[in-house]
């Protein structure tokens, strides 16, 4: 039963998608070992003709292995459900509907719903293997016998629909009474290692587990260390605490066990530090350009507070100084992030005007400016207020990369540069 639900939902998922989809002439089975195409931001882009001959091997590597047949025998004649493919599934079921026994059951008892349910596409399903047909075909016609038996499909669902004299000669399976349950069951051990959960565990507790799972991942007991992607996340990952704090744990996170190792490598081979497999964390001997990096930091961050083991390799030092200048107050001057939100610090307005200033007095000489010839002065620059700083750098690139601008040296404050922009 668990197997026909998930077929069925299977089916579903894809009955909006094939419902806007141009039919339009394929193999019968068509490859999806590779896209069919890609978009224009290059993502892989599977056609209605893959995805289809995808879902039906899906179901009939399922079927296979569930090796399903049933013997319908009435002494005067048998007939045999056969459920070990689709091919196989939709050709037994459409002889058994056409079978003259049971007719002449539907016409001397009662079925219930079943006398009702519409087999007309099950009955006229394609074959994989039929000339001249395609297993988007095949896909189209289990979705609409889904669509034309919806309203039945969803009493079985919730345990109204009428089984007739089915129910009186045999016995249903629990599972077909209580579908919602199975439902939920099969939730609860995809959450937890196709597993059924203790009693009593909540989806809430499973979900947890899953996050911790990914981000921390599990401990090598040789090393102590978690194979997840934030292993810094360890005790952290908790999704009934304050949101701001759970913000701010997975951004340090991310800085600690992504940001940094990443931003280490990369300062090291500007700082002619090689990693190599004799010295995995470089070599302190031959590293031309490693104090001169450091010293960088150091200028930003302040002085790091270093411990023993980080001295050891080009690499820990490297991870600690960018550690203590992201998480450990090395950037606080400038800004901050805590339970309340991110702070600004007054110290980064000016590094930022001073850096504007500088950029101002280095634009002339870097050569990207193409159709401009005439630059401020260094005095000239010094001489400006921060507005009419941050004016004069908005002129001179709008001027220069946007072809029909021509804005005045008037022009002083950001306001008057966008208004001059828009006239």
């Amino acid at each position: 039963m668990k197997q026909s639900k998930r077929i069925i939902s299977v089916l579903l998922a894809v009955v909006m998608l094939l419902t806007v989809v141009p039919v339009q002439v394929f193999a019968a089975h068509t490859s999806y070992a590779k896209p069919s195409s890609y978009d224009v931001l290059d993502n892989p882009v599977i056609s209605p003709a893959q995805a289809a001959s995808m879902i039906l091997d899906m179901l009939d590597e399922m079927l296979a292995e569930k090796d399903m047949t049933f013997e319908l025998d009435i002494k005067v004649s048998s007939k045999t459900i056969d459920l070990r493919s689709i091919d196989r599934a939709t050709s037994s079921i459409s002889s058994l509907w056409g079978w003259s026994w049971l007719k002449f059951a539907f016409g001397v008892l009662n079925f219930g719903d079943l006398e009702k349910l519409n087999m007309n596409w099950i009955q006229n399903c394609p074959k994989r293997t039929q000339s001249g047909k395609t297993d988007l075909d095949v896909v189209i016609a289990l979705c609409a016998f889904l669509r034309d038996n919806h309203e039945k499909i969803g009493k079985i669902i919730d345990d109204s629909f009428k089984w007739g004299v089915v129910e009186t000669v045999t016995d249903l399976p629990d599972t077909i009474h209580n579908i919602p349950g199975t439902l939920k069951d099969a939730v609860l051990k995809a959450l937890n290692d196709k597993e059924l959960p203790p009693a009593g565990t909540t989806v809430d507790s499973l979900v947890q587990n899953m996050i911790d799972g990914l981000l921390v991942g599990v401990q090598d007991p040789v090393t102590g260390k978690y194979d997840g992607i934030m292993p810094s996340m360890l005790g952290k990952a908790d999704l009934n605490v304050n949101t701001y704090t759970l913000l701010t744990d997975i951004i340090n996170s991310g800085v600690s066990d992504l940001l940094v190792p990443m931003l280490s490598k990369l300062l090291l081979g500007l700082a002619g530090v090689e990693l190599t497999p004799e010295f995995p964390e470089g070599n302190f001997d031959e590293a031309p350009n490693f104090e001169m990096v450091i010293g960088i930091i150091s200028e930003i961050a302040g002085d790091v507070p270093y411990t023993p083991a980080d001295l050891l390799t080009p690499l820990s030092q490297m991870n600690a100084a960018l550690k203590f200048m992201f998480l450990d107050g090395g950037l606080d001057v400038y800004f901050y992030l805590d339970d309340t939100g991110l702070h600004v610090q007054e110290a980064l307005v000016e590094l930022i005007d001073g850096l504007v200033r500088l950029g101002l007095n280095l634009i002339p000489g870097l050569g990207f400016l193409k159709n401009t010839f005439v630059f401020a002065t260094e005095a000239e620059v010094a001489a400006m207020t921060m507005p009419e700083c941050y004016a004069y750098l908005a002129r001179l690139l709008i001027n220069d990369f946007i072809e029909f601008a021509d804005i005045p040296d008037s022009a002083t404050t950001v306001r008057s540069v966008v208004t001059y922009l828009l006239i």
